[in-house]
């Protein structure tokens, strides 16, 4: 995923930067979904897959999780 998420914010930023420089040709819409859909059908990562049987139980370690970071 970090793959994904790098170039989009690169994308993004250059995108945003080409505006702020008045260059119309870096400027064009961004089509994320393209982005994502060639990510995903070249990507070799693999992510498991886990079913997950106590939904609150989950949000709460998350939100304790969480909680500890801003300490």
């Amino acid at each position: 995923m970090s793959t994904l998420y790098y170039d989009r914010w690169k994308k993004y930023i250059d995108h945003k930067q080409a505006e702020l420089e008045g260059n119309s040709e870096g400027a064009k819409a961004i089509d994320f979904y393209a982005m994502e859909k060639d990510w995903a059908n070249k990507t070799g990562e693999k992510y498991e897959e886990k079913t997950i049987k106590d939904y609150v139980g989950l949000a709460n370690a998350v939100y304790k999780k969480a909680i500890s970071l801003t300490d």
